[in-house]
């Protein structure tokens, strides 16, 4: 059986302890803060869970904060719309330039090189690297949290960005990416293995056949 791992920290005590807080702010002003999925709480989930994932994977400190800024910051200002993700990436990247502290100029370039990990579907070119994949993790974990959060957050949320009426297709969409879903982390492989995936496929099914019997 695998071992659920939790660790008791808070969003507002990581932005604290790695000084997060004009990143943040910017965040909270980004054009993406009102869209149906990618919006402020799928950043900071993603940052709660590269935290997590980075003490599991025994990431040295000095590491941490560009992955917690990359995470933050990788779908800052995001049209809310379906539409390539490589252009969501470019402008991501283009935004954080302009919003990074002159402090951080020295790690600019790698907070933006793991944003590209994030890219869906995720690109073949970019060399294998601990950050990228934990983050690259992070960013496919958002259905997997909350007993029913999910169901307006994934559901909902995508299909209205993708502007598309909620279908049993669209389920099914979500059922094949939970079934091909492969890890590249030991933290991710841990907590969100076989039986994790069963478990959220079971979920799905069972929310399929409520909105759409007989289907």
């Amino acid at each position: 059986m695998e071992t659920q791992i939790t660790y008791s920290v808070t969003a507002e005590s990581i932005i604290h302890r790695f000084d997060l807080e004009h990143y943040v702010r910017r965040l909270f002003v980004s054009e993406a803060r009102n869209n149906p999925y990618h919006n402020i709480r799928h950043m900071l989930h993603v940052m709660l869970e590269c935290y997590e994932a980075a003490v599991y994977e025994e990431v040295p400190h000095l590491e941490i904060r560009p992955l917690l800024i990359a995470a933050l910051l990788h779908d800052l200002d995001h049209p809310g719309i379906r539409r390539s993700d490589s252009e969501n990436i470019s402008d991501t990247i283009l935004a954080i330039r302009k919003c990074t502290l002159k402090k951080d100029h020295r790690i600019l370039e790698k907070v933006c090189n793991l944003v590209r990990y994030t890219e869906y579907p995720n690109r073949s070119d970019l060399p294998p690297n601990l950050l990228g994949n934990i983050i690259r993790d992070t960013d496919m974990t958002q259905a997997f949290i909350g007993h029913t959060a999910w169901v307006n957050e994934v559901l909902i949320g995508l299909s209205l960005e993708w502007d598309l009426p909620l279908t049993a297709k669209h389920i099914d969409q979500q059922i094949a990416f939970v079934k091909n879903l492969t890890w590249k982390t030991r933290w991710a492989q841990e907590k969100y293995g076989e039986e994790a995936k069963a478990n959220k496929i079971a979920e799905y099914r069972s929310w399929k056949k409520i909105l759409f019997p007989g289907m």
